[in-house]
């Protein structure tokens, strides 16, 4: 009978495979059939046809071929052979040099080797060295050592151009090196060559050679005892070997087989050693050294596996399995019996693997899988750049999961686009051999969620194969305490008071800032090193009893590092908020933000589906209102509350991203993105990245990719930083409305810094001056606060620079107290006359104001209007009202709350000067800041295309604030239903008429018949111009006076019959007046025809003078210049 070496089950003498468990068995024919120099080969079936076959043929007819014709053919038998350490690559190339020399193609049995370190050496004198071998083999080992990662140079090139040129007789070139490399700083000499085809182009063959499994090594160790090299007197007992295969097995087991071919042999010599010092030449179990592999009962296992934290689901899954699989053993012919294949999907971290190894011992402890073997590949295993190679691979990893688990990690990698034509090979091969030889083994795929769900989509007959998916969640924040706890007790140590009481919050902050690539497990066992790094650089430094109590103790020094004294609680980042001066609604608003993220955090942990959603925000505000500074606690405060893992603030603007390089916006953008990721990335006048034009559209290709990359990463990494578009709020409205939607979308939150009023200004200067080191004197701050009163009311738009105008009156301020000084001695000054600002430093002076008298003298010569003066005379009867009363009571005086107005009246009414008066008139009863009359029309506030009106509209509010804005011929504004523009003028304009009612006065005039169309088109318009002031028309006798007061005013006199042939006119003008009557304006051009009319006369008369011999002055005495007659107005 014949024992199978994987089960140790036994079979018919002629059997190829293990009828128990599919294994191959050892000694029985190669598949490939007999092939010469081949029967020493272990572990080497995948090279059995491309050696045993092809390159020992080439190597007969290259023979035949020079005995026949007495030259070579120019067969290419220069090798390649790579594989792992202790894979036998040396061993090959030895069987390749006897080959060689045995078909009389090597003048040596032995090859010439140069290992890498003699390489450098050797190749100084490559030509001779090459010459002295003649007709022989040269073996290089190590090559990997001779080329770098990343380049295509290496220090072989010079032996590859002596290959390429030929000429003269060159050795048999065998190049022997690892497959793949060992880290960055070492690359794969198989890595090499695919990724060089010139350099396979040089090399017939190509040899790659795969590690051994645990069988393979048993083999070559027990060949290696029985072997010549102990000459032959050595044998092995049956126990000896079965506990040898045993020890290899628990070294499988444990991943501690990185020697291969080597670690076998270390072991057969280790026996014979102990089998030489009890004077035996039999190996028994005593001499076999290492610990063999003990199968666990399925209780033992599943004690494991309960161990483990968290879980729930896939223990349950995994219950569900063994419980299915013994209810259909009860059952042998049922279909339900054939053993299944596997989908783990999970995260980094989760257990994936170590699941999938306890697996395999309980399907072995069922006796399902007889050999219990846990082969673990990925894509570098199963894929080669070699066509027809991969498929080889891949069914030779199968082989040497028969009887066991196949684990395939990453295994959407397999196949990584539509043009992987090898990785599609391996997927091809595999299917097949998971229908065919179900029940021979179990296979499991492994990945991350989205990708292997996309791979199985992709690959249908793949995923029909794989029967049954178990999820593994990631960890919350309780378990991956637990599992630090559980490293922690597992080396012995424990925490202090303090790192007991808040080691919870650490893993709450990293939970609660995990993404897609989370690492579970693996980030806690990395932070753990990292915290046992530090607390053994910590206790290092201790000496005596002082190490003693401490070498095992952990401290919240030693678990948060550098933070550990600066870490802040959300209350503490909050109350950083407090020392902000006003910004209450700010405040408020990022205090309901952590209120938030603290209730999801509490519905997370009792096991909820809420999920901190990621947060991105829109601040607005002029200049001076703080953003930046408010910026810098928001990444604080998003630290603090688990939205950071940092609490760093990466400040950038255009010109950080766009116009450093051509075509490099988006790259800096990525580079933007990359520093701040775990943080905030703050862009200030973001809307400068991509400005728009009045038409809405953007011409800037670079802005316009910045833009592009920013929402794309904010998409792609979404919860893994913050953006904060800072700017002003119309300008950065303007832009994302004419931005992809999408972008506009992303940003959560949108807050605004209203400007300060003066008593928050007030409060800057005051702090200022505390951190230069000044002191305000008696009075100083009650100026300062006059001073910022008139200040905030008289500022217009962008101008205002908020804290900046408490910035600029302390350094005024610094300078008056210059003046002040001035000529005294510095030296003998007390430090209070230095450092103190009296009220006279501040430059504030009280405005000079008309008084009432003159006002009202001013309003009572016009003419007419007798409702305005009314409407005036009243309002300073109730302004004076009250200012008596506060006086009476010792109260602050408050202004009255002005109205708008609605002037109407005809073309010539008086609207326009009443309007400049009534400015006048505010200004001097202490209603408004200023005098001042901005006088504008619709094409002031109107812009021709979509958005910009609303944002020409607060500008032009913007700069009528402390004074009047008169809007002329109002009804012009609004056109009917088909005038968007005009809409749009009309709603903001409501808008800013009622927020910011009492700063500014409104009057919009226009004639009777349009502005009642206007006031109906609206009816917020009724509810903001609450006040209407109707100007009548001018009558014949107010007319005529109008007339005699512009003649007044340009010193023009009118005779008595002229003055009647006027008055007459001017009753007939009103008498008959139509649509077109324009009252004021018609005076004027009466007026405007009656000079002419003067001129013309004057300067016929003095013609006429000058006729007669008067000269020319004398002429222009005797005509009066300035003397209206009845012939100049008929």
């Amino acid at each position: 009978m014949k024992h199978c070496h994987n089960c140790d089950k036994p079979n018919r003498p002629e059997a190829k495979y293990c009828k128990w468990c599919g294994a191959l068995l050892d000694d029985a024919p190669s598949a490939h059939g007999k092939t010469g120099g081949t029967d020493d080969f272990i572990g080497k079936d995948n090279i059995l046809e491309d050696f045993g076959k092809k390159y020992v043929t080439a190597c007969r007819l290259e023979e035949d071929f020079r005995n026949n014709n007495g030259e070579d053919s120019g067969s290419n038998l220069n090798c390649i052979i790579t594989g792992d350490t202790g894979t036998g690559k040396a061993f090959l190339a030895r069987k390749i040099a006897g080959l060689l020399y045995g078909c009389r193609l090597s003048d040596s049995p032995e090859a010439t080797v140069k290992d890498a370190s003699d390489w450098n050496e050797f190749n100084t004198r490559l030509d001779d060295n090459l010459a002295a071998i003649g007709r022989g083999v040269l073996v290089v080992t190590n090559c990997q050592k001779l080329v770098s990662p990343g380049e295509r140079i290496s220090q072989l090139d010079k032996l590859l151009s002596r290959m390429e040129r030929g000429g003269g007789r060159l050795p048999i070139i065998i190049l022997c090196g690892l497959e793949t490399g060992s880290g960055e700083h070492e690359r794969g000499f198989g890595e090499y060559v695919r990724a060089n085809p010139d350099i396979r182009s040089k090399f017939g063959y190509r040899f790659r050679l795969l590690p051994f499994n645990d069988m393979q090594l048993t083999r070559l160790s027990v060949e290696t005892i029985c072997s010549a090299k102990y000459q032959h007197k050595y044998s092995i007992s049956p126990d000896a070997e079965k506990k040898l295969r045993l020890v290899f097995k628990k070294l499988f087991r444990d991943r501690n087989t990185g020697e291969n071919g080597v670690l076998a042999l270390r072991l057969a010599q280790d026996a014979v050693r102990h089998a030489y010092a009890r004077k035996s030449l039999r190996i028994e179990e005593c001499d076999i050294e290492g610990e063999p592999f003990k199968a666990k009962s399925e209780e033992e296992i599943f004690a494991e596996l309960e161990s483990f934290v968290g879980l729930d689901e896939v223990k349950k899954e995994i219950r569900s399995i063994v419980d299915n699989i013994k209810r259909c053993r009860r059952d042998p012919g049922a279909r339900q019996n054939r053993l299944s294949h596997y989908t783990f999907i999970g995260g980094p971290g989760t257990g994936k693997t170590t699941v999938a190894r306890l697996f395999a011992d309980i399907l072995n402890s069922l006796e399902v899988l007889p050999g219990g073997q846990f082969i673990e590949v990925k894509r570098n295993d199963l894929v080669s750049q070699f066509v027809g190679e991969t498929g080889k691979l891949t069914e030779q990893a199968v082989d040497k999961a028969t009887g066991g688990v196949l684990f395939i990690d990453e295994a959407y990698s397999l196949r990584q686009d539509g043009e992987d034509r090898f990785g599609q090979e391996a997927v091809d091969t595999l299917v097949p051999l998971l229908e065919n030889r179900r029940d021979k083994f179990v296979c499991i795929i492994a990945g991350y969620p989205k990708e292997m769900n996309s791979f199985l989509r992709s690959n249908t007959g793949l995923a029909s194969r794989f029967s049954k998916t178990i999820v593994f969640k990631d960890f919350t924040a309780a378990q991956l305490k637990e599992i630090f706890l559980n490293l922690l007790k597992a080396d012995g140590m424990e925490l202090d008071g303090e790192a007991a009481s808040r080691l919870g919050s650490v893993f709450e902050k990293i939970f609660l800032t995990k993404d897609d690539n989370f690492g579970n497990g693996r980030v806690v066992r990395e932070f753990y090193k990292e915290c046992c790094e530090r607390q053994g650089q910590r206790v290092g430094g201790l000496s005596g009893d002082e190490y003693e109590r401490q070498k095992d103790i952990m401290t919240w020094q030693d678990i948060a590092g550098d933070d550990a004294g600066s870490e802040l609680d959300i209350d503490q980042a909050l109350a950083l908020l407090d020392g902000f001066v006003g910004m209450e609604s700010v405040k408020e608003q990022i205090r309901t933000l952590a209120g938030e993220m603290q209730l999801m955090r509490r519905r997370i942990e009792r096991g909820g589906k809420a999920a901190i959603r990621p947060v991105n925000i829109i601040l607005t505000g002029n200049p001076g209102t703080g953003k930046t500074s408010v910026a810098r606690v928001l990444g604080k405060v998003f630290k603090a509350i688990g939205i950071c893992s940092e609490d760093k603030v990466v400040e950038k603007e255009r010109t950080d991203i766009v116009g450093r390089y051509i075509n490099e916006a988006d790259k800096e953008m990525d580079k933007a993105v990359n520093e701040a990721m775990g943080g905030v990335l703050f862009i200030d006048e973001a809307y400068n990245l991509a400005q728009f034009n009045d038409m809405g559209h953007c011409s800037d290709a670079e802005g316009i990719k910045a833009l592009d990359r920013l929402m794309t990463r904010m998409e792609d990494d979404r919860g893994k930083f913050v953006v904060i578009c800072a700017g002003y709020k119309d300008r950065l409205e303007y832009m994302f409305k004419n931005a992809n939607p999408g972008f506009s979308r992303r940003f959560t939150h949108r807050i605004n810094i209203e400007d300060y009023n003066a008593e928050e200004l007030t409060e800057i200067f005051r702090r200022m001056a505390g951190e230069a080191g000044l002191t305000l004197g008696t009075g100083t701050l009650e100026r300062a606060l006059q001073y910022f009163r008139r200040l905030v009311t008289e500022k217009t738009g962008r101008d205002f620079g908020n804290a900046g105008e408490a910035r600029t009156l302390l350094e005024t301020v610094n300078g008056t107290i210059d003046r002040r000084l001035r000529g005294k001695d510095y030296g003998t000054l007390p430090d209070k006359e230095l450092f103190t600002i009296l009220p006279e430093d501040i430059p504030f002076e009280e405005p000079e104001m008309p008084s009432e008298e003159e006002c009202l003298g001013e309003l009572d010569s016009l003419i007419g209007l007798d409702s305005v003066k009314e409407d005036i005379r009243m309002m300073l009867d109730e302004l004076s009202q009250k200012k008596l009363a506060a006086e009476i009571e010792g109260k602050e005086f408050e202004k009255v709350e002005l109205d708008h107005y609605l002037f109407i009246g005809n073309p010539g009414t008086g609207k326009t000067t009443v309007a400049r008066l009534m400015g006048r008139i505010l200004h001097s009863l202490g209603a408004l800041a200023r005098p001042d009359v901005l006088e504008v029309k619709r094409s002031d506030l109107v812009a021709g295309y979509s958005g910009q009106t609303a944002m020409k509209t607060r500008e032009v509010v913007n700069k009528a604030m402390g004074g009047v804005l008169f809007i002329d011929e109002a009804y012009s504004l609004f056109h009917g239903p088909h005038d968007e523009f005009g809409l749009e003028c009309v709603d903001e304009l409501l808008k800013l008429l009622e927020d910011r009612r009492g700063e500014f006065v409104c009057i919009a005039a226009g004639y009777p018949r349009e502005m009642q169309q206007l006031m109906e088109s609206n009816s917020g318009l009724a509810s903001r111009f609450r006040k209407t002031i109707v100007f009548k028309d001018y009558d014949a006798r107010q007319l005529m006076e109008i007339f005699r007061m512009m003649c007044r005013k340009q010193d023009y006199t009118i005779e008595p019959e002229a003055e009647r042939a006027l008055t007459e006119k001017f009753a007939g003008i009103y008498g008959n007046r139509g649509p077109e009557f324009g009252n004021g304006r018609t005076v004027r051009d009466v007026f405007k025809a009656v000079k002419a009319a003067a001129f013309r006369r004057t300067r016929a008369e003095m013609s006429a003078l000058t006729a007669k011999g008067a000269g020319k002055a004398e002429a222009y005495r005797m005509v009066k210049q300035r003397l209206i007659k009845k012939e100049d107005v008929i």
